[in-house]
């Protein structure tokens, strides 16, 4: 069984996007995707617009935003203004450990 992935539709964001969303009334909710990439960890997406637009959260160098700690991505998103978060984790890939 492979992993089904997000669909993202739109080009990536960056923090200075999520702020400018937000100041426009955007209600942007936060969805963390498990993966077992570098020892396990979260990527980060931004979901707005009633669920139709779902974009990629990429860090200052360019790179995907990555979490290793749930914690602190959750505090993370909290912190950028994000209202909600979705936690997507298929068992067959997670391991806590």
């Amino acid at each position: 069984m492979t992993k089904e992935s997000i669909t993202v539709n739109h080009q990536p964001l960056d923090t200075r996007a999520i702020e400018e969303l937000n100041i426009s009334g955007l209600s942007v909710d936060l969805v963390l995707d498990y993966s077992n990439d570098n020892g396990g960890g979260y990527y980060v997406y931004a979901k707005y617009n009633n669920n139709h637009i779902t974009r990629q959260i990429y860090a200052h160098r360019g790179n995907p935003r990555f979490f290793k700690n749930i914690g602190r991505a959750i505090d993370w998103g909290k912190k950028m203004g994000m209202k909600h978060c979705i936690l997507r984790i298929t068992y067959e890939d997670f391991n806590p450990e």
